[in-house]
């Protein structure tokens, strides 16, 4: 069974995402409050969030397209996108474009919405300086839509900033680290 993801641009644009990210920590699709319920629009995404739940994963490609298309036509946004994930260097069931490997948690939350970009806080602080080597390193790796080309680049950067993490708690992600898997993305026509 496939995963699908319905996405469009930054899910929290005042927290300064990466501008050109296509990974999976972006926006679902909404409820079209101009549209009546019974609007085509509306009942998928009554089946969108029936399937879907809380992470936004469907396994329907036909009704993802469909969505997706509508989006396109009655969102906000209009820059809607299905993309198959797949864990690790799995190959997608369905074809489509590589956009490239996320550091995906639950093919939800990412490590690469922000684009690596250092932090200026502390400069002084050994860990800072250390992650602040390691976001240049990696972030030189992003290719156009955000994400890594290779596999072996985005494991490598989750075991940097797993590596990080374990010097300072909390330091990335208040979350265990361990949780995010390289997820290849490939979008679907």
């Amino acid at each position: 069974m496939s995963d699908f993801l319905i996405l469009d641009g930054p899910r929290d644009p005042s927290r300064h995402p990466n501008p050109i990210y296509r990974g999976t920590y972006r926006m679902h699709p909404p409820h079209f409050d101009n549209l009546p319920d019974e609007h085509e629009a509306n009942v998928l995404f009554a089946w969108f969030i029936e399937e879907g739940g809380e992470l936004g994963v469907v396994n329907d490609k036909e009704k993802a397209q469909k969505l997706r298309d509508l989006c396109n036509v009655y969102g906000a946004e209009r820059n809607y996108e299905v993309v198959e994930a797949c864990e690790g260097d799995q190959l997608p069931s369905h074809g489509g474009e590589l956009l490239g490997y996320d550091l995906s948690q639950g093919l939800n939350n990412s490590l690469l919405w922000w684009g690596l970009k250092a932090k200026d806080t502390m400069p002084s602080d050994p860990v800072f300086v250390l992650a602040s080597a390691v976001y240049a390193h990696f972030s030189q790796q992003l290719n156009r839509y955000g994400l890594f080309s290779e596999i072996s680049a985005a494991t490598e950067c989750r075991q940097a900033l797993i590596a990080l993490q374990a010097l300072r708690p909390n330091f990335i992600e208040g979350d265990d680290l361990g949780k995010f898997r390289a997820t290849a993305l490939y979008r679907i026509p």
